[in-house]
């Protein structure tokens, strides 16, 4: 995976697709590759308007069904004007490799959910990054990656 690499899902290929407004109003200032204390991350960044991204990259390698599929993700604390939900997911071809609902407000927090992959996955296979939710907030994608076993 390359942060650089990164590209706004179209709407007929975004498997949250049912959630998605009707307009989509963020721009590339919402999201963005950029370093996060030295380390390359992809950052998106919501705010009025701005709710709702799924990015999408071809996988640059091949994986193995078992072999461990590692996420390394931050997000800042979740303020919004209203209580709400934020939904963050990560997807390799079909199926969902990681998913978390995070109540709003909510203190910040690093993930590292760490799977197994249930089936192969093939060089080009699309991987999405989705993050859903509203007021301002940041999340920093710093890693999606197999495992060295």
């Amino acid at each position: 995976m390359s942060h650089d690499l990164w590209q706004v899902a179209p709407a007929d290929g975004d498997p949250w697709a049912a959630a998605r407004p009707a307009e989509d109003v963020c721009t590339g200032a919402n999201r963005y590759a950029e370093d996060f204390a030295g380390t390359y991350s992809y950052a998106i960044q919501t705010g009025p308007g701005c709710g709702y991204t799924t990015v999408v990259q071809p996988a640059q390698t091949s994986a193995c069904e078992g072999q461990r599929l590692f996420v390394w993700l931050w997000r800042f604390e979740l303020t919004a004007p209203d209580p709400g939900e934020a939904h963050i997911g990560v997807r390799i071809g079909d199926f969902d490799a990681w998913e978390v609902t995070v109540p709003i407000p909510s203190g910040s927090q690093l993930y590292t959910p760490d799977v197994a992959l249930p089936v192969d996955v093939p060089a080009g296979t699309p991987i999405y990054y989705h993050v859903d939710n509203h007021g301002s907030n940041s999340y920093n994608l710093l890693e999606i990656s197999i495992k060295a076993e």
